[in-house]
């Protein structure tokens, strides 16, 4: 497919990301309402296994870049893709669930936070 080879960067976060597509257009300014499709994986001993997809739900995730309520690894990478640009994270733990309260939250979560 076209994400064989893909290489990744990390940010000075700790975000790794690759673009698979460039979208076009302006990057998204905090506070800017965006709307994504993702697929939500594991990784580390059960790496690859699929979470959740919003394709499958048929249900895109909405939200502001840079709410807090949001996980940062999220609003980080989409602070920096243009609209219809594909791009493939992966969300070091301390930008991503750092609490229970943390968006989005994936069906079947908790099975994860034990």
């Amino acid at each position: 497919g076209e994400e064989v080879g893909l290489k990744m960067t990390q940010l000075p976060s700790g975000l790794q990301i690759a673009d698979v597509k460039q979208g076009e257009g302006d990057f998204p300014r905090p506070g800017t309402k965006v709307t994504v499709d993702y697929v939500m994986m594991t990784t580390g001993a059960r790496y690859g296994a699929k979470i959740q997809s919003t394709k499958d739900l048929d249900t895109p995730y909405t939200f502001v870049v840079g709410d807090a309520s949001v996980i940062a690894g999220l609003s980080e990478a989409v602070s920096t893709m243009r609209a219809g640009g594909v791009r493939r994270v992966i969300i070091p733990q301390k930008l991503g669930y750092t609490d229970f309260s943390k968006q989005p939250q994936p069906s079947g979560s908790a099975e994860y936070q034990r």
